[in-house]
């Protein structure tokens, strides 16, 4: 047996994530600027949700963390 994990997906590990904390705004009609519901929607952005997250502006207060 392998000790090394695969590597995360899109579909696997981070829709989830997206799905659950972010897609509520994060979509064609909503308030947010940009949706985050497919990858290539997704990939553009990866640097920028990642900084947002860790900064914690992300997601916004009323939103469900």
């Amino acid at each position: 047996a392998s000790l090394h994990a695969a590597p995360p997906t899109f579909s696997h590990d981070v829709a989830p994530i997206l799905y659950q904390h972010c897609v509520s705004c994060h979509h064609a009609t909503d308030i947010a600027p940009m949706s985050l519901i497919t990858y290539q929607e997704v990939k553009p952005w990866a640097a920028a949700i990642k900084e947002a997250v860790i900064l914690r502006k992300m997601p916004p207060w009323k939103a469900d963390p």
